[in-house]
Formats: C-alpha cells, sequence, structure tokens
C-alpha cells in the first residue's frame, strides 16, 4: 500500500526531471501522481493521502488549478513553479505591523475557537460523532465578555475542518464532524537565529496554501516589547523572548502524535531545524511524538506577549551592585555602583564617591552605562 514517503518521493523525482528540462513549472494531477506509485482504482487507492502530500509539498507561488470537492480527489490539479523555488522561500515580505485594535480581535477569535475545540472534544468523548452550534450560542456563553458578531463567527470559522458544514450564514450554523478530531497542543521549533520571523512567514503560508489551518492554527514568535534608549531618546523595540525558537499550535491525535501532513510541512518548511525534545526511535515509521510545552508555560508565553501590547518595559544592561559610569550631567565620568533601579520611573540610584563620601545620586537610564 503506497505511504506518505512512496508519494513524496514520486512528486520530487518528476520536479526534479521537469526542471532538468528547463520547464518553469509543472501541472500535477492527484490520478496520475497515485497511478504512478500504486494501483488506482482499486484497493490500493489511497487518494486522501495522496492529494495531503501533493498539498504539503506547495511553496509560496505555487497554486491549486483545480479543486475538487471535499478537497480530495482525483481531481486535485497543482502548478508548481520550479524556477527559484528556494529563493521564494527566503523571500521576506515586509508587511505593516497589525495595530492594537487588530490584535486585539485576533486575540479573542482565537479564544473563542479554543472554547469551540473544547466543546467539540467533550462531544466527542460523550460518543457523538456530529455537534451542531450556532453564533447565538457561543454569545450566551460569553454575555459577560464584551465581543462582536464578526469575533464569534471568525471563532466558529476558525475550528472547522474540511470535512464541516455551514447550515445557515445568519445567524452562523455549522455543524462539525468529530471523528478524527484531536487535541490541539502548542511545540516549540528550532530555527535559524536571526530569521525567526521570515521563517514564521513563510510556515504560515505554506500552511494556508496548503489549507492546513484546521491543523495549524497558530505559528508565533515569542518576543516582548522594550523601551531601549539611545542617545537620551526612548524607542520601543520587539525583544525575542527565545532566540532561534518559535512556538506552533498543532492539532495532535488520541496517541499525541502530529497528523502527517503537518509533520512533513512543518520539517519541510526551509530554516526550521527540527522539533524540540522528539525522541529519536528508529523503530517507527511514523511521526515521533514531539514533546508539547506544559499549560504554565504556554501560559507565561502568551502573557508575556500580551504585556508587549501594553506598556514597554525599559531595557538596562545593568542590575544592581553593577559598577556603571555617569555619562552625563553635573556628575559627567563619575564612577559608581547600582544600588537601586526602578523601573516605573525609569531612574537608577547610583552611589559615587564625593570628598570621601558614599553618596547616592538619581539618575535616569540613559544618563549611566555600565563598565
Amino acid at each position: 500500500m503506497p505511504t506518505v514517503s512512496d508519494f513524496r518521493k514520486a512528486l520530487k523525482k518528476l520536479l526534479n526531471e521537469e526542471k532538468k528540462k528547463g520547464a518553469l513549472y509543472v501541472d500535477v494531477r492527484a490520478a496520475n501522481l497515485h497511478r504512478s506509485v500504486g494501483g488506482y482504482p482499486g484497493k490500493e487507492n489511497r487518494m486522501p493521502l495522496c492529494c495531503e502530500v501533493m498539498r504539503s509539498m506547495m511553496h509560496p507561488g505555487d497554486e491549486v488549478l483545480r479543486e475538487p470537492k471535499k478537497g480530495y480527489g482525483a481531481s486535485l490539479t497543482i502548478r508548481y513553479h520550479l524556477r527559484s523555488r528556494k529563493a521564494k522561500d527566503k523571500e521576506k515580505v515586509e508587511e505593516p505591523l497589525p495595530d492594537e485594535e487588530t490584535q486585539k480581535d485576533e486575540q479573542m477569535i482565537h479564544k473563542i475557537r479554543e472554547m469551540v475545540d473544547e466543546m467539540l472534544l467533550e462531544a466527542r468523548k460523550r460518543g457523538k460523532e456530529h455537534l451542531t452550534l450556532t453564533s447565538e450560542a457561543i454569545k450566551e456563553q460569553l454575555e459577560d465578555e464584551e465581543i462582536t458578531d464578526e469575533e464569534v463567527e471568525g471563532g466558529m470559522r476558525a475550528a472547522m475542518r474540511p470535512d464541516d458544514r455551514i447550515e445557515s450564514e445568519e445567524p452562523l450554523k455549522i455543524t462539525y464532524g468529530l471523528r478524527g478530531r484531536g487535541e490541539k497542543k502548542w511545540f516549540v521549533l528550532k530555527v535559524e537565529s536571526g530569521r525567526e520571523k521570515a521563517i514564521r512567514d513563510t510556515l504560515q503560508a505554506r500552511v494556508s496554501a496548503n489549507q492546513l489551518t484546521y491543523l495549524v492554527p497558530r505559528v508565533l514568535v515569542p518576543e516582548e516589547k522594550v523601551l531601549e534608549i539611545r542617545g537620551g531618546s526612548k524607542k520601543p523595540v520587539p525583544k525575542k523572548l527565545y532566540p532561534g525558537y518559535i512556538i506552533v499550535e498543532i492539532e495532535t491525535d488520541e496517541d499525541g502524535r502530529i497528523a502527517e501532513p503537518a509533520w512533513f510541512l512543518i520539517r519541510e518548511t526551509p530554516g526550521v531545524q527540527g522539533f524540540l525534545g522528539v525522541p529519536f526511535d528508529r523503530r517507527t515509521k511514523k511521526p515521533p511524538k514531539p514533546l508539547p510545552m506544559k499549560r504554565h508555560e504556554v501560559e507565561r508565553v502568551l502573557a508575556l506577549m500580551e504585556e508587549k501590547r501594553g506598556v514597554p518595559k525599559i531595557r538596562v544592561d545593568f542590575k544592581v551592585g553593577d559598577t556603571v559610569r555617569i555619562k552625563e550631567g553635573p556628575f559627567e565620568n563619575f564612577d559608581g555602583y547600582v544600588d537601586e533601579i526602578n523601573a516605573q520611573k525609569g531612574v537608577v540610584r547610583v552611589v559615587v564617591n564625593i570628598f570621601g563620601r558614599a553618596t547616592p545620586i538619581e539618575l535616569e537610564y540613559w544618563q549611566v552605562e555600565p563598565l
């Protein structure tokens, strides 16, 4: 029976052959790819897996020419562009940063999606195969919070999988299929240091192009906002909490494994070096089970990122007890040690020796420098 590896090898071989011929692109039909690997149609028919592999190997710029019903079928046709595929992956598109209101909207949408996911998992545990939810029912459970209809509908749609059905638009009514639906967990990815945001953008683009957002809803670069003081002026700048790492929310099965399409798509994204905490096991042909982040770890990181949107912290390169030199003011070039730091006021108290006496002086952060 054809496996993920068989389909991937066949597709890679096809793309390399066409590239050697000088082709700019190649159109691949799922039926033809399946036929080149195994019997089709018949007992060996694994068309859904074939389609998932084709989507997982798309790069930014590739396009779906024909979309079959339900996303899986012999008619799926994808155009793979062969020239400068690596260069396209490395492109860093500069986009304007979302404003605070947009970020709050996205935060509420994800909160509603998480609530819907929990309701669906509970229904599955009770043995149900389908669950129908309406926007009105969701709003009733969130009556104590200020939410808009757009946020509720956005959260409900974000929880949809390809086989779920929209029964009505006003009010929004969705029937969710529960078979195969798993719990979403956060994992840590090791990436090239210094390219965290570019890799995040590339991964998000590939997830969207392959229609796998129901498996990988969020990709984040953990960071906080700090005030950097240079030349006497304060400028808010983002500071990465964990350079060389990003965190990803991924759906897992009952055994804690990541779905194969999501696993291979993430692993093949340029710049991704692997999952943190993956146990090495040569015996299994399935994707291994990475160690997910603990709940309190996730909550801590998300809380720090929420603070980033509020009042920024002041970044300093010294701590209490460090020796510093005064750069400006009547005591310029005096050396002393840091006695106290007031982060809220942006003031540091330095003890210097004046006429043989230890004298405390209050200064702003930018007026001193570490030695």
